[in-house]
């Protein structure tokens, strides 16, 4: 169990091969299955060929809290091309819920991919992020 002082670094992944198996294995422990190469189609080569992964990391150990992931897409809206984002996998350890960390890591994404001339984000919720 995580202790109650944990903090937390939002950063920016970079998509390498030994950093996805680390996602992979995130999602593994708390109970999804991730291919490895799925991971890598989605993330090494999509339509951008831009990363698109952002995590809390735990101070302490470096250990994944939370997964953000977005794939880049393109619309064309009004006759312009614009840049958007689709949300994909997010994810909260079991052992670090109700910290906020969603929502801390989609306000890095919005800040930071905006200034990337991203101008949209939309997602699909599961059953786990609507009432």
């Amino acid at each position: 169990m995580e202790n109650l002082q944990t903090q937390y670094n939002i950063v920016k992944g970079n998509a390498n091969d030994e950093e996805l198996e680390r996602y992979r294995e995130c999602f593994y422990v708390n109970g999804t299955t991730k291919s490895l190469n799925v991971l890598k189609w989605f993330h090494q080569q999509n339509l951008r060929n831009s990363n698109s992964i952002y995590y809390a990391l735990t101070s302490d150990t470096g250990s994944i809290a939370a997964i953000y992931t977005y794939l880049p897409v393109i619309f064309r809206c009004m006759g312009k091309l614009v840049n958007g984002m689709q949300s994909f996998d997010t994810l909260t350890d079991k052992n670090h819920r109700s910290k906020g960390l969603f929502i801390k890591l989609a306000s890095k994404i919005e800040k930071e991919e905006t200034l990337n001339n991203n101008e949209l984000v939309y997602g699909f919720p599961n059953e786990n992020s609507i009432r």
